[in-house]
């Protein structure tokens, strides 16, 4: 528990690579490299020991609203509804484990998450992005990713939950990914 505390950047609250903490912190940045995906790891690790972060994690916690719908409408959910879902995953289970620490994000924040995440989503399939050509393999699971971290984990219901199932049994018909031999 302590080792895995120790890692974390109390400037940013990120967590680098391991074995990279004493170089490069000054580059820690939400939303790039490893460290994005430690939020997840790192921080479900010490929840499984009943333990938090030692800081809050500032690179969420300071993004104020309209940062947060930037960042938003800047990810590429047509080309990487997958990688977008998974950077909405961490952003929202960031600023859950500031919640949890009783630390709070910018006022409006999360309003602002799942304001857009409401505005955002397909009405007709359940989800964020749009699927590419026939494949839905990338927009399901970004949008297991997306809602794992935010509606899932703050406890609230899923929009158009109908449509999703609907997409996800049509992804579930593909025989590139769900077959004998799959």
């Amino acid at each position: 528990m302590a080792r895995l505390q120790a890692l974390q950047d109390p400037v940013t609250g990120l967590v680098p690579e391991s074995g990279s903490e004493d170089q490069g912190l000054a580059d820690l940045a939400f939303g790039t490299g490893p460290s994005t995906y430690h939020v997840l790891s790192v921080g479900y690790a010490l929840d499984l020991v009943g333990a938090r972060f030692l800081h809050p994690i500032h690179a969420v916690a300071d993004t104020d609203p309209a940062a947060l719908t930037a960042s938003l409408d800047a990810l590429p959910w047509r080309k990487e509804a997958w990688g977008s879902g998974a950077w909405v995953d961490a952003w929202g289970t960031a600023a859950y484990w500031n919640l949890a620490r009783a630390q709070p994000n910018s006022p409006g924040s999360l309003d602002a998450l799942f304001g857009w995440l409401l505005t955002h989503v397909n009405p007709a399939a359940g989800i964020w992005g749009k699927p590419t050509d026939d494949n839905r393999l990338k927009v399901v699971n970004g949008y297991y990713r997306l809602t794992r971290g935010t509606f899932a984990q703050f406890g609230l219901p899923v929009p158009y939950v109908e449509r999703l199932v609907d997409t996800v049994l049509e992804h579930s018909a593909d025989p590139r990914y769900f077959a004998p031999d799959r």
